[in-house]
């Protein structure tokens, strides 16, 4: 599992499950997380990479994953599902993006992404 390196939240609980069942794990975090006494990295992830900025992050993220699970999320989870998308779009499209609207949490979001496609 690569992913933020947040411990609250799906992707906390899916962390958790990886590393219960002795899975790798990397966690991506930004060292202004941490230096901000912030409680919400994971703390048993297999291995970590500390980035100075999101677009450090995003891009670690996107180099060290095979594919991509959208959970919701914030402004950063949607950010960096859009950058995922850029890049798909860029490189030909050789890693899945799967957006997990669980419970039409992002019902608005694809809404709004048929609106803009109709619309071109």
């Amino acid at each position: 599992l690569v992913f933020g390196g947040g411990s609250h939240g799906m992707m906390g609980a899916a962390a958790d499950g990886a590393i219960e069942e002795k899975g790798y794990v990397l966690g991506v975090i930004p060292k202004f997380f941490l230096e901000a006494g912030s409680e919400i990295s994971c703390d048993n992830c297999t291995e970590y990479i500390y980035t100075d900025t999101m677009r450090e992050r995003k891009r670690e993220l996107e180099e060290n994953s095979n594919a991509f699970i959208v959970t919701p999320g914030g402004i950063g989870t949607l950010a960096e599902f859009v950058s995922a998308v850029e890049e798909y779009r860029a490189s030909g499209g050789n890693k899945r993006i799967i957006l997990f609207n669980y419970d039409g949490y992002y019902d608005g979001f694809i809404k709004w992404m048929k609106d803009n496609i109709e619309t071109r």
